[in-house]
């Protein structure tokens, strides 16, 4: 494979000597469905001290020391198989294999049982990581622990493939990772800076929308050295490799970072407020999606001073890149809101940052951003290693392939922001410029799950052809508003036990006897009985763990569209299904949020939709986007421009999803 990940896709283009689709029908054929071995993960290979002394010592309540440690006679590994599924109750470490410079490189200390004889053979992992582990593993009171070096048969190559398409599972259902630093926290002022940060006091408030973040001006003094200390931590190896990005982001909320300090801070570290580092010696224990946030806030916050040195600008943006946490990073505005939210899917984001990380072959690439945005189709990574297509290309096969939503429209944002009109202008960048400018940034999500939200909003059952981008999915066709009066009374009083809150019941009540009045009643009786099958539903139901995905997407878009009712921003539209295998004109059963827009209020735009409930770990998928048709091709199937996201609360009882084509974006057919 060609690893032209930095070469633009014009260049790429050039070198193809035909349009890019054509090369991403080719990489199709390596298409493959997830290759996740069930077998593998379900019995997941850990080790354990064979000693019993390590499955006595305290726990997280009690303090462990270096004395602690397993005596010479106790540094015998053996393995067993554990579930994930059944018990997150083990391990995962997070760890570069070559040392830092000055780190010590020694191995022979810990023995191995082998997996055949159990006769034991000196460890491959260096023998300070397992001090390590070995010290945290008896700190959280834990016994088992999953490391790669020693779990997977490195001389098994398909056991390695298997275990590599896996490897997030063995992150995100652990409920003790750890990443092992090595840049060490010498003094007491970087100890005392580290305690200020996680306790957010250089950041003047709570608010996470990146351009409100301001500095505390009593913090001024302090964040040259803060910015200066994060930036060597984050200079780290283990936050510049690809595979340890992917670890720390599917472990998510239960990483924790072990960064080794001085001795002499070990009495400061312990009378820090809350045991803000824990008490395990010679480690700080934090938080990595903690330490990520407020990394991100502080350095947000400094770049939004009117008075900063551009040197520290440039580090603050470094630490973004190394260590920036999404969901403080990606908040936006847009000009017609009041609030900040995320629009964008991180994948963009994902793909660029496993890009400016190192790995040990460009196709692991591949593995790593699969593993990162849950994809469930996979491209088989041995085959095109030894093919000589582009990396590149193969990244945007793969986003596609997964239901990643592109701008397709001729008048895309690349070309407009750069003020060219020419087709091939969102060429003149790399992929990961391309995905950032022509990906889909209209997203909508309720402000409580955004990025949950975002992460599913994808095609389903993608195939590409010729003519485009092939998806399933109901198409529908926008028709009159309807005004609600929000100071009307309702007849029936909603309980408050419900999965909307009582105002959101309030309002869809209120639009129902709208629904349901003299006006209204014989032509929209088909959604006034479903709105009020679905108020039924809600108000005896108290949580959501039980609800298939379907349902919970409903409870989402039925509260925008309560949100929607008095604000005079927004104005509700009826939807009705468009079927081009059937003559018949269906009745209204949807209700879209649109904006209060004069051009906008007229009918005749439409809506296509799509939702899919994932099947074990396959993530859930829906769709809500507002397109212009095109036309048919010659099967009849018709043919989508994506306009953007629209929030909408639809019925459609069991209705068969049709065929549609997203044609391709004009840049990519030249």
């Amino acid at each position: 494979m060609r690893e032209d990940a930095d070469v633009s896709l014009r260049t790429i283009r050039q070198e193809l000597g035909q349009p890019i689709y054509a090369a991403l029908l080719e990489i199709q054929k390596y298409r493959t469905a997830e290759v996740k071995s069930l077998e593998w993960i379900q019995s997941l290979e850990c080790l354990h001290m064979k000693s019993d002394g390590a499955r006595n010592r305290p726990g997280i309540a009690g303090r462990y020391r270096r004395s602690d440690m397993p005596r010479p006679s106790d540094r015998l590994l053996g393995r067993t198989c554990i579930n994930p599924f059944d018990s997150g109750d083990y391990i995962a470490v997070s760890y570069v294999w070559d040392p830092a410079p000055g780190e010590d490189s020694s191995r022979g200390r810990y023995r191995v049982e082998s997996r055949r004889t159990l006769h034991p053979s000196s460890s491959r992992v260096r023998d300070v990581v397992w001090d390590r582990v070995s010290r945290f593993a008896a700190y959280v009171g834990c016994t088992n622990f999953w490391i790669d070096q020693e779990c997977i048969n490195q001389k098994d190559e398909g056991e390695k493939e298997v275990a590599m398409q896996c490897m997030d599972l063995v992150y995100s259902h652990s409920d003790h990772s750890v990443a092992l630093l090595t840049v060490h926290v010498g003094y007491q002022e970087e100890l005392d800076l580290l305690a200020e940060l996680l306790s957010d006091s250089f950041v003047a408030d709570d608010d996470d929308t990146a351009p409100d973040l301001r500095l505390n001006t009593y913090m001024l003094g302090s964040v040259e050295k803060i910015l200066e200390l994060l930036s060597s931590i984050t200079s780290d190896h283990w936050w510049s490799r690809a595979w340890t990005f992917q670890e720390d982001y599917r472990a998510g909320t239960k990483m924790t970072l072990l960064i080794p300090h001085d001795p002499s801070l070990e009495d400061r570290k312990r009378n820090a407020k809350n045991l803000l580092f824990g008490d395990l010696e010679g480690e700080l224990c934090v938080k990595s999606a903690k330490f990520r946030e407020k990394a991100s806030r502080l350095c947000l916050a400094y770049m939004n001073e009117s008075r900063r040195q551009k040197r520290l600008e440039d580090m603050a943006g470094r630490i973004l890149q190394r260590a920036g946490k999404y969901r403080v990073t990606l908040q936006d505005r847009q000009a017609e809101d009041t609030i900040y939210a995320v629009r964008k899917s991180m994948s963009p984001s994902i793909f660029a940052d496993v890009d400016a990380r190192k790995a040990r072959t460009c196709s692991d690439r591949l593995a790593i951003v699969a593993n990162c945005c849950d994809y469930s189709v996979r491209l088989n990574t041995k085959k095109l290693q030894s093919s000589n297509l582009s990396l590149s290309l193969a990244l945007l096969a793969l986003y596609l392939l997964n239901g990643e939503i592109l701008m397709n429209g001729g008048g895309g944002d690349l070309e407009g922001r750069h003020g060219s009109s020419s087709s091939v202008a969102p060429l003149n960048g790399t992929i990961f410029d391309f995905l950032k400018t022509q990906s889909l940034d209209s997203f909508s999500p309720p402000i409580s799950q955004q990025l949950t939200f975002i992460k599913s909003c994808r095609f389903i059952r993608v195939r590409l052809t010729d003519e485009g981008i092939r998806t399933r999915g109901h198409l529908w066709e926008l028709g009159p508003k309807i005004p609600v009066k929000v100071r009307h009374p309702v007849s029936r009083q909603y309980k408050s036990t419900g999965r909307l809150r009582q105002g959101q019941r309030r309002s869809l009540g209120q639009l129902l006897q709208k629904l349901q009045s003299g006006q209204y009643k014989m032509q929209y009786e088909e959604l006034a009985e479903s709105l009020e099958w679905f108020l039924d539903q809600d108000e005896y139901c108290a949580g959501d763990d039980e609800l298939s995905f379907s349902r919970k997407f409903q409870t989402w878009m039925a509260s925008e569209v309560a949100d929607a009712i008095p604000d005079r921003k927004k104005v509700l539209r009826l939807g009705r299904l468009i079927d081009t295998r059937r003559d018949a004109e269906d009745g209204y059963t949807g209700i879209f949020v649109c904006d209060d827009d004069d051009e906008r209020a007229g009918a005749g735009e439409n809506v296509f939709t799509a939702s899919w409930d994932g099947e074990g770990e396959e993530l859930d998928k829906h769709v809500s986007l507002e397109v212009d048709v095109r036309g048919y091709n010659r099967s009849g199937i018709p043919m989508l421009e994506a306009k953007r996201w629209i929030n909408g609360l639809i019925f459609f009882r069991g209705r068969r999803r049709g065929d549609f084509i997203f044609p391709w974006h004009p840049s990519l057919t030249v």
